[in-house]
Order: structure tokens, then sequence, then C-alpha cells
């Protein structure tokens, strides 16, 4: 299946450098009582897919006013990063597999779904900024995940094309994005499990970054 050596990795942020889907979840169900709605777990993940507006909006449909939506949004984010804040921690092998592909010299991106206040969050909180060379988030494209625009953003700013990238991806709708985007994908086993993810043409799945030849896994024939 691959035809060509991987130049770039792109990684989603929530669930695949972080296991926080709970904590967000939590926030999400603390969020949505103060305004009476009651969640389950199948309707937070049915409805937790694309940016923050576009969230917000699966639970307030009445709602579509776009400042307002934001206000919302951000209201939801302060709540999470107070319920976050201290538990913030890389999933297994992160530090040492960003290292191994910086050393190699394989460019890095992140793309992911957030808003810029919770990428700042999350990066200063584990300190690997400095390991991606491009960062986009849901400020910079038109629409969240599913739509394959912030992976294809991802590749643009690399200067590599989305064939020759690799994404790292835990939920159903990234993968199809950064399929979409026509990119190979790893995906974490965080948020769904290996059965869940079986149904899609993926290079691997890995419930942490514990891998000893990042390079060689990125490369690998499957």
């Amino acid at each position: 299946m691959m035809g060509e050596n991987i130049k770039a990795a792109v990684f989603d942020m929530d669930g695949t450098l972080v296991d926080n889907m709970p904590f967000h979840q939590r926030a999400w169900r603390e969020f949505l009582l103060r305004y009476g709605i009651q969640m389950t777990e199948e309707e937070f993940h049915r409805n937790n897919m694309g940016t923050i507006k576009e969230v917000v909006a699966n639970f307030f449909p009445h709602i579509h006013d776009d400042s307002e939506l934001m206000r919302l949004g951000l209201e939801k984010e302060a709540l999470y990063q107070d319920i976050y804040r201290g538990s913030v921690k890389a999933l297994p092998g992160l530090g040492d597999f960003l290292s191994g592909l910086q050393q190699a010299g394989i460019p890095m991106a992140l793309a992911t779904a957030a808003h810029q206040g919770n990428i700042d969050f999350t990066l200063d909180a584990l300190g690997i900024r400095g390991y991606f060379t491009a960062v986009t988030g849901s400020d910079e494209v038109p629409a969240g995940k599913p739509d394959p625009a912030v992976y294809l953003r991802s590749a643009e700013k690399l200067g590599v094309p989305p064939s020759s990238c690799i994404a790292f991806e835990d939920s159903l709708s990234g993968i199809r994005a950064a399929l979409a985007a026509g990119m190979k994908v790893v995906a974490l086993a965080t948020t769904h499990t290996g059965e869940e993810l079986s149904g899609f043409p993926l290079h691997a799945v890995v419930k942490d970054y514990v891998i000893p030849d990042p390079v060689g896994f990125l490369n690998r024939q499957t």
C-alpha cells in the first residue's frame, strides 16, 4: 500500500496527543446542565464533531447568531480548562516519538478542530510546541472535520503533498477527514476501540506512541 516514503506527519490534538476526551465530556455535561440540557454518552459522541461553534450549534439548534454560538463555545472551553488544568498529560511515548521524527528531519503539523485558546493551553502544558512547524485550528478553516480542509491546509503549510503525509487521529470524523485529504492514517485507540476503528483502511491502530523506530513505523509496508 505504501507507494512512497512518508515526508511529513500531521497530528490531531484532543484524544491523539492527550487522552482528554473524558474531560471534554464532563465539561460538556456540566455546561449543558447550566442550560437545562441533559446528554447521554451516545449523544455526546454523535454531536461532538467539527469546530466548537459547530458543536454548540448541534446542542443549541435554535441559535443562529455566530457571535452567540462562539460566546457559548468559549464558556464551555473555559469550564473544560478549569476541569483539565493540572491533569494534562501526553500519551505514553509521545515526546520520544516526536523527537525521533524531528531528528530524522520529518516536519510535523498540528491539525485540530480546537480553537486557539485550547491549542495554546495544551501545547504549553505539554511543552511540545517546538516540534510543530505548522499549527492549524478551527479559526483557519471553513468547516471542521470530517471536512478535509484542516488536513489540506496543514499539508499546504508544510509544502508536502497530502499523499506524502501521514495523519494521527483518534475520532471517526477525524479519520474520515484525513483519508478524504488523501493521507495515510494511524488511529489512536483512545476515544474508540480497535473494533470501532476496524472499518477504515488504516496504516495502523496503536494505543500510544511507545514505538521503538518512529521513522520505520511511518514507512512500514501495510
